[in-house]
């Protein structure tokens, strides 16, 4: 964009931009997460300005609903899009309550302009509406998205869908079937924004969110939960109708059925070649390394700390991106201060190891750096058994005395680097060949195992219901070798 222009700013989910791919002489930024202030701020406005919620003291509450009523869960979903806060106050307005699960929200939301709408059009005597009850539009809005969900297709022209309203009608004997396609694309269209025309005969849902609920609503009513996780549960796309669906899956079991498919997709991919050869050795030391050490945290919470820990130090070793979807799981299965912790050590570790070739005048500062590391650990609840850091820290201090001086060859600061790597390495009962992956196979693995147990762990936040068994077992299995393949 040259100066002679105003600036342009495009907005858009980060799975659909992927999508989309980049656009040249822009620059790629994140928007940042609404703070408190601002939450109240947007939700007063809205509750304010939207004469079409019930009353003005209606209005005043729904403005107001946040500082009255707020839920860690409701707060985090509040601060990621506009239009949470729109159905926070729809929701809120209706029944003086908050929904804090986020399909429970969307659920109660499109109800309501359902219904409302529904019912205006019904007293204004609209005949397409005496036969299109709210439970039959909701299942053809919901088939409408899922197909077009499939088929990564966010705009629709107005044949497909009209094509598509004639097949839902004729095909359920109890939908009114005397109903116009086009008649009823046009109500949905211009009286009620859910379904809306962007350009002459294209057709969108008014929002993202709208169609990624409404496909979840789908896969859950026609049992489809198991195609949604062997087609799609690695795609980022697809990430929130996970979320929504978890919250959807009804009954006893709730989203049991839902975890243990996504742990399954996991634990297939254990079964390949590059894992079985290159992984499942990681996955062993971890819980050889830490089974028996005595520090209070959960077994599973220590696999996962030391595994954050090693895929540090092979990103580093194959220059890739140190900040690893590994860390983040350690902040969902540990609490805040090991997270913290652990990555602190992470980072130095891997930083150390990247910089160790590139910069032979800088031993001294790499060094510091992991002597540092080191003496974190000590202050940090046990993870490894059996591991002399105190032993470790003198070593490094002694090698901090034989740092070659700026005379020598280039092939003595590389053996000399290889002595601090050895030293640490050995620390942690690693060799290099453990930790040595080329980027390619760190993506691969983050893709198809870490990411797959990190959006587990979202689903299970995002659930109405999952049994404390079902967890238990999953926790038990996770970051373990399969007894089938030791």
């Amino acid at each position: 964009v040259t100066a002679m222009t105003k600036p342009i700013i495009i907005s858009c989910r980060t799975a659909a931009y992927r999508n989309l791919g980049n656009f040249r002489r822009f620059s790629d930024i994140f928007i940042a997460d609404f703070d408190d202030g601002q939450i109240d701020a947007v939700l007063s406005k809205i509750g304010f300005a939207r004469k079409q919620i019930g009353s003005r003291k209606q209005q005043k509450s729904a403005g107001q609903f946040f500082k009255n009523q707020q839920t860690k869960a409701a707060k985090e979903l509040a601060k990621n899009a506009p239009i949470t806060h729109i159905f926070y106050v729809l929701a809120y307005d209706r029944s003086q309550t908050l929904p804090s699960n986020r399909s429970v929200l969307y659920r109660k939301a499109l109800r309501i302009l359902l219904e409302e709408w529904a019912a205006e059009k019904r007293i204004e005597r609209v005949l397409i509406y005496e036969g299109l009850h709210t439970e039959l539009e909701e299942e053809l809005l919901a088939e409408i998205s899922h197909r077009g969900f499939q088929n990564n297709k966010l705009f629709f022209n107005q044949q497909e869908i009209v094509k598509q309203i004639k097949a839902f009608l004729t095909g359920n004997l109890n939908a009114p079937q005397h109903l116009d396609g086009e008649a009823v694309l046009k109500a949905i269209s211009v009286q009620q924004g859910i379904l809306v025309e962007r350009a002459e005969a294209v057709y969108s849902f008014s929002h993202l969110t709208l169609q990624e609920y409404l496909t979840a609503k789908y896969i859950v009513d026609n049992n489809a939960v198991p195609d949604l996780v062997n087609q799609y549960i690695t795609e980022d796309r697809w990430k929130e109708v996970f979320l929504l669906v978890a919250g959807l899956m009804p009954g006893k079991a709730g989203a049991d059925p839902l975890l243990l498919a996504m742990e399954a997709k996991a634990l297939d991919y254990l079964k390949t070649p590059l894992p079985q050869q290159r992984f499942i050795p990681l996955l062993q030391w971890a819980e050889d390394v830490t089974t028996g050490s005595t520090g209070d945290l959960s077994p599973v919470a220590k696999r996962s700390v030391a595994i954050a820990i090693v895929i540090a130090i092979a990103n580093a070793y194959a220059y890739a991106d140190v900040y690893n979807i590994a860390n983040t799981i350690v902040n969902a299965i540990a609490n805040a201060d090991v997270y913290s912790i652990a990555n602190t050590i992470a980072y130095a570790i891997a930083n150390a190891t990247a910089d160790i070739y590139t910069y032979a005048n800088a031993y001294v500062n790499i060094i510091d750096c992991l002597i540092r590391a080191a003496k974190e650990i000590q202050d940090f609840p046990e993870v490894f058994r059996d591991t002399n850091w105190a032993g470790l820290i003198a070593q490094l201090e002694t090698l901090k005395t034989q740092i070659p001086n700026r005379n020598q060859l280039e092939q003595v600061y590389r053996e000399f680097a290889e002595r601090i790597i050895k030293v640490w390495l050995n620390a942690f009962y690693l060799t290099r060949e453990m930790v040595e992956f080329a980027q390619e196979e760190l993506a691969e693995i983050d893709r198809q195992y870490f990411y797959i147990y990190w959006l587990m762990l979202e689903c299970k936040k995002a659930a109405v219901k999952v049994s404390p068994e079902t967890w238990a077992a999953i926790e038990d299995r996770m970051f373990r070798v399969p007894a089938s393949q030791t």
